[in-house]
């Protein structure tokens, strides 16, 4: 009995690093532009369990006190990669990738955005948008 647990947890952990491999390289074929839009969509999940990043996009991302103090400035990054990724110079890169994975690095600051004011989706146009985003395979 005590062989076959030991082969079960090994063949659980195998798969468990296989997965992780398999992950690994499905992210290193994404773009540099395709990982940024990933890293923005990876925190901003994480930054949703925080009351005051919450507090902070229903206050309409106001920059003035106390918002202009930690946590608060970390999130202003955050918010300003979105920019970075939406600006002209990243133009043929947003189009690529609109046409390739039928969302926007915008679209995902949206989806963040309605979770973070009514703890769900409320626009259709959104819920198609997280479809397209929890399939991006740079995740």
């Amino acid at each position: 009995m005590g062989k076959s647990r030991n082969l079960a947890a090994v063949l659980v952990c195998g798969a468990a690093m296989l997965a992780g491999a398999a992950e690994a390289r499905a992210a290193a074929k994404c773009t540099a532009y395709e990982q940024r839009v990933a890293r923005q969509i990876k925190e901003g999940k994480a930054l949703l369990k925080q009351e005051s990043f919450r507090k902070w996009i229903d206050a309409g991302l106001q920059t003035k006190a106390p918002y202009n103090k930690k946590p608060y400035t970390g999130y202003i990054k955050w918010y300003g990669q979105f920019d970075k990724l939406s600006n002209a110079k990243a133009g043929a890169e947003q189009v690529k990738f609109l046409e390739k994975y039928g969302f926007t690095a915008s679209a995902a600051y949206s989806v963040i955005q309605g979770y973070a004011l009514n703890g769900k989706l409320t626009s259709p146009v959104d819920m198609d948008f997280e479809k397209k985003m929890n399939a991006f395979p740079c995740l």
